[in-house]
C-alpha cells in the first residue's frame, strides 16, 4: 500500500496492489479524500500506476472493480481505456453482498492506447 500526504501530514489518497505472479495479473484500488476529488489527480495517478505495473513489474493483465454506486470511480476507470468485462457479486464477512463492475486491460492494449 502507498499513501499521499498533504502539507499538514493528512492522508490525501491511498492505493493498494494485489499481484498474482503465476497469472501475470494484478489489481489495484484506492481512494482519494473527497475535497481532492474531481481535479484529475486520480486519473493521472492511475495512469502512472498502470505504467509502473506494466513497465516495471511486467504484468500482462490488470483488472479493476468498482461498486455500482461509485460513479466517480466508474467514470475514471472508463476514461482510462480499460474495457468492461462484466459484473461480480462480492460478499462481505457479515454476509452482505454488493454488485461491482469489472474492467480489464492487457499490457499491449495499454501500450497501444498510450501511443495513440
Amino acid at each position: 500500500m502507498c499513501a499521499l500526504f498533504d502539507e499538514a501530514g493528512e492522508i490525501i489518497s491511498y492505493m493498494d496492489f494485489t499481484i498474482w505472479p503465476n497469472w501475470s495479473a494484478a489489481e489495484f484500488g484506492g481512494a482519494m479524500r473527497s475535497d481532492r476529488q474531481s481535479r484529475g489527480q486520480g486519473r493521472s495517478g492511475m495512469a502512472e500506476s498502470m505504467d509502473w505495473v506494466f513497465g516495471r513489474l511486467g504484468v500482462n493483465l490488470l483488472c479493476f472493480t468498482a461498486a455500482l454506486d461509485k460513479h466517480r470511480s466508474i467514470h475514471m476507470i472508463d476514461a482510462s481505456g480499460m474495457r468492461r468485462a462484466g459484473e461480480v457479486t462480492s460478499t462481505s464477512p457479515d454476509g452482505s453482498t454488493r454488485q461491482s463492475l469489472v474492467w480489464e486491460i492487457t499490457a499491449d492494449e495499454w501500450k497501444q492506447g498510450r501511443n495513440d
